[in-house]
């Protein structure tokens, strides 16, 4: 993971609502977002992201820092 993965991730993040974001993934926004992005599916920076976001923010990721804020699904 790069500081360039980072950056790339931070700024598609609106536009993709990977579930694993602390953020844009809440109730408030979700909905919105994903029913207005739903156009960007279809292109590889799309999976691309969601696998990022699997990989460094899923479940098994900072497993103490999820279970002291009771973040676990």
């Amino acid at each position: 993971l790069s500081i360039a993965d980072i950056s790339a991730a931070s700024l598609l993040a609106p536009i993709v609502v990977p579930p694993e974001h602390p953020v844009y993934a809440s109730r408030h926004f979700a909905g919105r977002l994903r029913q207005k992005n739903q156009q960007f599916a279809k292109y590889r920076s799309t999976k691309w992201l969601r696998d990022i976001y699997a990989k460094h923010r899923g479940d098994h990721a900072f497993p103490e820092m999820r279970r002291a804020l009771k973040l676990s699904r």
